[in-house]
């Protein structure tokens, strides 16, 4: 998954794994300006795509 790619549709992401999830962030590490102790949190709370899904910005943005 490349950073200058589309974001796939909400069909696909409801699909993915908890892994998927993690796959996608890394791939936006430098766009979303993640580290990687926060994109372990989502795999260390179990967010697959569903639950990803539910995310509001507010949420993402929380301590």
């Amino acid at each position: 998954m490349s950073s200058s790619s589309p974001n796939p549709p909400f069909e696909t992401v409801r699909g993915w794994s908890v892994m998927n999830v993690r796959l996608f962030l890394e791939s936006k590490k430098e766009e979303f300006s993640l580290n990687d102790a926060e994109i372990g949190e989502f795999e260390k709370n179990g967010i697959n795509g569903n639950a990803f899904l539910m995310y509001t910005v507010k949420d993402l943005l929380q301590d």
